[in-house]
């Protein structure tokens, strides 16, 4: 299904594409299936508006990859949420997208 998806999370000016993305992974370990996914820069309000899976499920076990582009941000910092099958969360705030991947458990459950 679903095993890797590349996904610009904001819309990118032609420009853009030549540019070097910040890329962040997210890994899902929670044993249910993820619906939403929003990653929200830290510098604004907080703002959970925007899915980044659209219509795609992250099944347990898969990664998502995020596609962040820099010139766009001030830093690499972003507050992510996503949201299961179940309607419950998992919040991770001021999260460095250069670093490494963003493996999710039931222990991470807000």
């Amino acid at each position: 299904m679903l095993a890797r998806i590349a996904l610009l999370v904001f819309l990118l000016p032609q420009w853009a594409l030549a540019e070097d993305l910040w890329e962040f992974d997210v890994v899902n370990q929670t044993g249910y299936d993820i619906y939403y996914v929003y990653a929200s820069h830290i510098s604004g309000e907080c703002c959970f508006c925007d899915d980044a899976l659209g219509d795609n499920i992250l099944a347990n076990g898969e990664t998502f990859t995020l596609l962040f582009t820099p010139s766009a941000y001030r830093s690499p910092r972003f507050d992510v949420r996503v949201e299961d099958v179940d309607g419950d969360t998992y919040s991770f705030m001021d999260v460095d997208v250069t670093g490494p991947a963003l493996v999710i458990t039931l222990d991470d459950l807000d």
